[in-house]
């Protein structure tokens, strides 16, 4: 997992992703703090998800 330096703290990023049978993908993101746990139902909605943060 990398660590990013920040002056006074550190942040931790992690994502994982599983890719389902049925083409779909679900998603657990850690960004500084913040979860996120999507589900997509395409790799273009998932594209999206990313470029939007």
């Amino acid at each position: 997992m990398p660590y990013f330096s920040n002056k006074n703290k550190k942040e931790a990023f992690y994502m994982v992703l599983h890719y389902l049978e049925d083409g779909s993908i679900t998603m657990k993101l850690n960004m500084g703090g913040k979860t996120f746990n999507e589900i997509f139902y395409s790799e273009i909605e998932y594209k999206k998800f990313i470029l939007s943060l």
